[in-house]
């Protein structure tokens, strides 16, 4: 009796260790990993506190009980890693020298005599160890996903929703002071980044937390009830969509049908027996939310920044559309089927850009991650985008209709939102590059992780 209950401590112990390292790295994560690839060092320390999370978790948090691991998902993510590693493996020279869009770099080497010595087939092999490298926290927290129960992943959307309603009061602070907390050389003032480094990652963060926000309050809570946790939901929610705003990412406006469609789902609960009781909380939730948006609409009718945002749905003219995207397909075709390696997309993209439109500037991604991963990963790209997409929607299917009343519908729908989410944005931009929001990814995809079914609880609370 006395081993049963110190075994029984041992395990809440080690749970709750699970659950703080799992928490701590995406709080770390979170807050320190928006600036992209333009930041490297903020990006080293999320890698470190990965390693470190993963070295904690596996030496003094791991459970005596495993359950077996998800091999679709994981069988995934482990083609992911292995697409660069096997660009980084030396070849032959009669290999390399003869695969698509090496020109430039085979009259380089000979120029200095080393053409016949074995050579990885990325064009750019430290690009591609950075990307390698990158791959580290979002595994990570796929791991740590996987392995929590629905509780536990349940408390992970706290520091989510936490962290993006943290980041709202930072872009109000650089609406009403100026330069004062812009974190990244990268961040403007008159686009309130919040603490990510670009409007668009703030977009998603601030999305992310929406998300996080609406499945938080679908969880039932004897301190609180429901129309309590939904009244409080919608006034965070007010904030966030209020950043989101200002923060003039056309992209994030346009995926607010997503959070709706979430709390639709998680929210809206018929109950026969309480059709009254439901209509009363309804009617006092779309009072208080019409309120909400007219007192909003009324700030922000002479705003100035509100004002831009709206304008942006109305430009005529995006460099993405008519300058990178032709010049990314060609470079795309160019270094077809190899492809040029993972992280390489400047050298291949400047490779075959266009003379009427070089300047100054440098067009770092291709503003599409779908693009921009063909012309990284080739052939190889492609057949692995098509079977990760196909793997994830089929899982979302699968698990949004065995969580239907369940525990852990909130975290299911959170999570398939999420990826949603970045499904769509990576259309128009590069979301994933942000070690912030792979992370997430990586916490979204640990989530929909297959485990053993849970015992049916119902959503419906006084």
């Amino acid at each position: 009796m006395i081993r049963l209950a110190e075994k029984n401590l041992l395990r809440t112990e080690k749970s709750r260790l699970r659950l703080k390292v799992a928490g701590g790295f995406l709080a770390f994560a979170l807050l320190f990993g928006g600036g992209g690839s333009p930041t490297p060092f903020p990006e080293l320390w999320v890698q470190l506190a990965a390693l470190i999370a993963l070295g904690v978790w596996f030496f003094r948090a791991t459970s005596p009980q495993r359950e077996p691991l998800d091999r679709v998902l994981w069988t995934g993510a482990g083609l992911l890693v292995l697409i660069p590693t096997l660009q980084l493996i030396p070849v032959p020279p009669a290999v390399w020298t003869n695969l698509p869009g090496r020109e430039n770099v085979v009259a380089a080497i000979s120029f200095i005599g080393r053409a016949d010595e074995w050579r990885p087939m990325s064009i750019a092999p430290g690009r591609t160890v950075a990307s390698l490298l990158s791959l580290i926290p979002p595994v990570a927290m796929m791991w740590f996903a996987c392995r929590l129960k629905t509780r536990e992943q349940t408390m992970l959307l706290w520091v989510v929703a936490g962290v993006g309603l943290v980041s709202a009061v930072v872009a109000t602070l650089q609406v009403t002071t100026g330069d004062t907390f812009i974190f990244y050389q990268a961040g403007q003032a008159t686009r309130p980044p919040g603490i990510m480094a670009s409007r668009n990652a703030q977009a998603d963060l601030l999305l992310f937390a929406m998300l996080a926000t609406i499945a938080l309050a679908a969880v039932p809570d004897p301190r609180a009830s429901r129309s309590v946790r939904m009244i409080i939901a919608g006034l965070v929610l007010v904030v966030l969509v209020t950043a989101l705003i200002l923060s003039g990412s056309r992209a994030g406006v346009a995926m607010l049908f997503i959070p709706v469609i979430a709390g639709f789902r998680l929210w809206y609960v018929p109950a026969p027996a309480k059709a009254k009781l439901e209509k009363r909380r309804w009617l006092v939730i779309g009072t208080g939310a019409l309120v909400a948006l007219a007192g909003l609409g009324l700030v922000a009718r002479d705003n100035a920044m509100v004002n831009t945002t709206l304008d942006r749905f109305s430009a005529s003219t995006d460099a993405r559309f008519s300058e990178i995207w032709p010049d990314a397909v060609e470079a795309a075709r160019v270094m077809w089927p190899a492809g040029g390696g993972m992280g390489t997309f400047i050298p291949a993209f400047e490779s075959v850009e266009s003379l009427e439109v070089v300047n100054t500037s440098n067009p770092n991604r291709a503003h599409n991650d779908y693009l921009e991963f063909i012309i990284e990963a080739g052939l190889a790209g492609v057949l692995l985008l098509v079977a990760v997409l196909t793997i994830l929607l089929w899982r979302i299917v699968k698990a949004l209709g065995a969580s239907r009343g369940r525990p852990a519908e909130p975290v299911i729908v959170f999570a398939a939102a999420a990826l949603l989410v970045v499904a769509f944005h990576s259309l128009v931009d590069y979301p994933l590059r942000a070690m912030a929001i792979a992370v997430t990814a990586g916490l979204a995809v640990g989530s929909l992780s297959r485990r053993k079914p849970e015992e049916k609880r119902s959503r419906v609370d006084a």
